[in-house]
C-alpha cells in the first residue's frame, strides 16, 4: 500500500469451525480523521487462498459509540505507517 509492503496479525476464533477472521488496527489517520482506539476489517479468504483486505469495509468498535463497551486494542504490529482514507471515520458525535 502506497508503495510499502506491510504486515498485519490476523485474528481467528480459537474454538469455531468458521471461516471468520479478525485484523484489528491503527494507522496515521487515527485519532484525528478515524476513531482513536482503531478501527476493525474482516478479510476474506479468496479461491486461491490468499487474504483479500477491503480497507472500505474497516469499521469502528462499539466502544466508539458507547464507553461501556470494551474493545480489543489492536496490537503494535498492526499500527500501519500509512493513511487509510477508505472506511468509517470519526462518529459525529465525537467532535
Amino acid at each position: 500500500m502506497e508503495g510499502k509492503e506491510l504486515d498485519v496479525t490476523v485474528f481467528k476464533p480459537v474454538k469455531t469451525e468458521t471461516d471468520y477472521l479478525f485484523i484489528p488496527f491503527y494507522d496515521e489517520t487515527s485519532a484525528d480523521l478515524t476513531y482513536g482506539g482503531g478501527r476493525y476489517v474482516e478479510p476474506t479468504i479468496t479461491d486461491n487462498g490468499s487474504l483479500e483486505i477491503d480497507f472500505n469495509l474497516a469499521y469502528n468498535p462499539y466502544c466508539a459509540y458507547n464507553h461501556t463497551y470494551r474493545c480489543p486494542v489492536p496490537p503494535q504490529e498492526n499500527s500501519l505507517n500509512v493513511s487509510i482514507l477508505a472506511g468509517e471515520k470519526i462518529p459525529d458525535f465525537v467532535h
